[in-house]
């Protein structure tokens, strides 16, 4: 056998070589593999996905996106010189874009475009940099590049399919909602798979959402549905089942929920939408099919938030449609006790309050008629709506949640800030929800004891506007003006009376009665609007004065708060104050005067998170305003002193702090700096051979292995400082020593190509002509962006945020707790000697300690030459530096000096 492989043996060494490298390619080729799927892995997923309203990326997305860029980072460091660098840095550059990390995806994007102009990654490499750009706040920027992109009139449908949907979000932040839709439907359609189809309908939906727009949203509901997987398939269906009840379309609801209920795929809706199609009978006005409808549910289900519902459902038709307090009781208990924590069982239980209250009224009333020369104690909490579950209130939803939502029509919550939209009429069929209404006398109706008129008036109220029994309710206000006629609730009632018998002469009996009531002085237009509050009369005036002036509406509502005592007047006096005339003080004033008035009112929870929210805003602000301070120091001490581990130091200062577009402009900063860093130590490495010691070297000529790939380290380097640092002389000074040091770089002719932009005045045009005669070089046309915020070079930016600051220390003090006469404990006072000193610590920064992951040394890596303060270009006797020992080439003097 030995004999037999003898012949091999010669070969032996040649055959080991070939398997080592198919194992190392091989190795590094599972290596992108890995990068690659995990990244594909990742967009599946958040293509997929239910479009939340955080935004926020699924974890199982993150942890593969993660996974990709360890994988690429590897791929780069081990086989630096594979064919998959490009992919492995796109892959890095998309994932960072993805994982929000902005500032790493820009620069990778532009690490890719320098370095590998010819990667099939090129051009989608400027359109996720100019995406990039959008996300890092330079909206006109980005708009420019992908104009300039549109204008070569890209056919690629993936291409297309990212520059539209970066076309809607730009859109999106300049409230352009029609253009939002155009881009995102185009997105759509050049969309190259159906996740990605997928997810651009999850975003329309979500934006005709939020522009309560129903119409859209069932559209795109039915597109989604089109290329959905299952799950978000049928979720859609059932959204736009609800949407479309909404809508009135019933007809069609009840066919497609008739076919639904045959299909085995919505086995898991079969319980909602039996819901769904008793609410379309119940809207579409067939009660007795609703009731048979929702009692077949509750026979055959239990415990479940359907069959609260359908409870629910059952005992509002008992109370609205058939006044039966006993059976809407029983039901609404059924419904509390079926799912007492969900949406219905609170509803239902609220109910069961203003049945109660209003049961305590009559027997109340009843007291009173037969004992009326009795003083009747009273517990006002008896007639109030009240809880017995304070995760109810906690849960009050706030105005923006009401309209970022399309809410079932029969949702209580639904009309309650009502008064605050605008809309001061309602229809008697919308108050089927047991809307609570604000008794515009409630204080009038002591805690010590009733007056049967008052009373009497309360049950008139609740009859009209919680129960929608018109004709019970005029009963109940012409008992009380034959009864009461000098009672201070005669003349709401006659005016009650007055608008819903127009043809009878209440109105005359208003005039006659009370001569100076209020109530004679309303606005005519009001006749012509039925079924009002009568609150909501002088509401409606007050509104109505905001088509002139926001400060005369305001006025006006302080003035029904102040002498009509009408509660919410005073919210909305506070309301408007923040909203419109922009008033903190006086917003803030309203709110904590409502507040402390009112503490148990349902609106309370909302003035509180309104009021953290104020609170949260001025304090955001003011740290915003000192990081642009502190941004603008940074960036002038690193003009000045050009100490880099420093200034880092100042910008991680900023970076730690709340979002802004300053810590935005620190973070992108630090990753230029970063960079220089990265290249500075990639170029001392190079120049250093082992057991040398590197300060002593410097930037000493590399070995002549190395000379291949340092010059395009010192290129990058020329052109990080060129548009990244903006330090123009030290970007000439590595461009010249480029083309000293390395007569055949393929980068020599860029440099050339560039001094001769920023020193026209010179031979450098010519010496390009004259040394590449047979080569075209034309002028960078990439759109470079400044790193710094242009606005900090402003003579009064400082000032501008001082003067922030200032405004907001005054107005935290709005939100000051009382002081307690005297401090128990003597606080030590801070002398003015041990106050820090922004300046002082700018001028100390450099001699500090450097936190432990920055550099310990506080000098650059490389030595650079000093900024002139003219901006000018470097002195010759910078250029003349011994150690740098530029080899002489013949090139015009006034150019590049020789070295000595």
């Amino acid at each position: 056998m030995q004999r037999n492989f003898t012949h091999l043996n010669p070969h032996r060494h040649i055959l080991l070589a070939v398997i080592s490298l198919a194992f190392v390619s091989c190795v590094y080729f599972n290596t992108f593999y890995n990068a690659e799927t995990s990244f594909k892995k990742a967009m599946k997923i958040i293509e997929e996905s239910p479009i939340l309203d955080d935004d926020e990326l699924p974890s199982q997305a993150k942890k593969l996106l993660g996974d990709a860029i360890d994988n690429s980072k590897l791929v780069i460091k081990e086989y630096p010189d594979s064919k998959y660098v490009d992919d492995a840095i796109f892959i890095i550059a998309k994932a960072s874009f993805l994982r929000d990390e902005i500032a790493i995806a820009e620069s990778q994007f532009k690490l890719l475009l320098r370095q590998y102009p010819d990667s099939k990654f090129y051009s989608y490499s400027e359109i996720w940099l100019a995406y990039s750009h959008f996300r890092m706040g330079l909206v006109d920027s980005a708009q420019s590049e992908i104009n300039i992109l549109l204008a070569s009139n890209p056919r690629d449908k993936e291409k297309l399919y990212i520059i539209h949907n970066m076309l809607a979000e730009i859109s999106l932040e300049k409230d352009s909602i029609h253009q939002v839709y155009h881009h995102y439907e185009l997105a759509a359609k050049f969309a190259p798979s159906d996740s990605k189809k997928t997810s651009t309908f999850g975003k329309l939906v979500k934006i005709a959402e939020l522009n309560l727009d129903k119409e859209r949203a069932s559209i795109f509901l039915e597109k989604l549905g089109e290329v959905a997987p299952d799950k978000i398939r049928i979720d859609s269906k059932m959204k736009w089942i609800v949407y479309q009840r909404e809508l009135g379309n019933y007809d069609e609801i009840i066919n497609q929920i008739e076919s639904m209920l045959g299909l085995s795929e919505f086995a898991a809706e079969y319980m909602q939408l039996e819901l769904e199609l008793g609410k379309v009978y119940k809207e579409k006005g067939d009660i007795s099919i609703a009731k048979e409808i929702f009692s077949v549910m509750v026979d055959n289900y239990s415990k479940k938030n359907e069959t609260a519902e359908a409870y629910y459902h059952l005992g509002f038709m008992a109370l609205i449609e058939d006044f039966n307090l006993d059976l809407a009781k029983e039901y609404f208990e059924k419904s509390k006790t079926e799912k007492s924590q969900s949406k219905y069982g609170k509803e239902s239980r609220e109910f069961l309050n203003k049945i109660s209250r209003f049961e305590n009224l009559q027997s109340l009333y009843k007291e009173l008629i037969k004992n009326p020369d009795e003083d009747v104690e009273i517990d006002r909490s008896d007639f109030e709506y009240e809880d017995d579950d304070t995760e109810l209130i906690n849960e009050i939803p706030n105005n923006e949640d009401r309209d970022a939502q399309f809410d079932d029509a029969n949702s209580s919550n639904q009309e309650k800030y009502n008064d605050l939209r605008g809309q001061r009429t309602f229809d008697m069929s919308e108050m089927q929800d047991g809307t609570e209404f604000m008794n515009p006398n409630s204080n009038k109706l002591g805690t010590a004891s009733a007056s049967s008129d008052s009373v009497l008036f309360m049950i008139g109220e609740m009859l009209l506007y919680d129960f929608n029994r018109l004709e019970l309710s005029l009963e109940k206000f012409k008992t009380l003006v034959v009864e009461y006629p000098e009672s201070n609730f005669a003349p709401q009632a006659f005016y009650v009376l007055y608008h819903f018998e127009p043809e009878s002469d209440w109105k005359m009996q208003l005039e006659t009665g009370f001569p100076n009531s209020s109530f004679l002085n309303t606005d005519s237009t009001f006749t012509d609007t039925s079924h009002a509050t009568l609150i909501e009369v002088h509401r409606d005036h007050a509104w109505s004065l905001a088509k002139n002036s926001y400060e005369e509406s305001y006025n006006e509502f302080n003035r029904l708060f102040k002498d009509e005592l009408d509660t919410l007047a005073g919210y909305i006096s506070g309301f408007i104050s923040d909203y419109y005339l922009n008033d903190i003080e006086l917003a803030v004033t309203h709110y904590q005067s409502f507040t402390d008035s009112f503490p148990d009112h349902s609106y309370t929870p909302i003035i509180e998170t309104r009021l953290l929210e104020i609170k949260t805003d001025i304090e955001d602000q003011k740290e915003i305003s000192q990081q642009g301070i502190d941004y603008q120091a940074a960036v002038m001490y690193l003009h000045n002193e050009h100490n880099y581990d420093s200034v880092k130091v100042l910008l991680t200062n900023i970076t730690s702090g709340v979002s802004s577009p300053y810590k935005d402009a620190a973070n992108n900063l630090k990753s230029v700096i970063r960079d220089y860093k990265e290249l500075s130590e990639e170029i001392i490495d190079l120049n250093v051979p082992s057991g040398v010691d590197s300060v002593v070297v410097e930037l000493e000529m590399p070995f002549q292995n190395e000379e291949s790939f340092i010059d395009s380290l010192y290129f990058l380097l020329a052109e990080l400082f060129a548009h990244d640092l903006e330090f123009m002389d030290s970007a000439k000074f590595y461009h010249k020593k480029l083309i000293n040091s390395y007569g055949d770089s393929k980068f020599r002719p860029l440099s050339i190509l560039f001094l001769s932009g920023v020193e026209p005045e010179g031979q450098w045009g010519d010496l390009l002509n004259i040394e590449y005669p047979d080569s075209s070089y034309n002028p960078d046309s990439t759109i470079h962006h400044s790193v710094y915020i242009q606005d900090i070079f402003q003579e009064d930016f400082a000032a501008i945020h001082e003067n922030n600051i200032a405004l907001c220390d005054i107005y935290s003090e709005y939100f000051l707790e009382p002081e307690p006469d005297e401090s128990l404990i003597e606080e030590p006072k801070e002398t003015e000697e041990g106050k820090e000193i922004h300046e002082e610590v700018l001028e100390e920064a450099e001699s500090k300690e450097s936190p432990v992951e920055e550099s310990e040394a506080d000098e650059p890596l490389i030595e650079e030459p000093e900024e002139t303060e003219e901006g000018t270009e470097i002195h010759e006797e910078v250029l003349e530096k011994p150690e740098f020992k530029l080899p002489p080439i013949d090139i015009p003097d006034e150019h590049v000096e020789e070295s000595a």
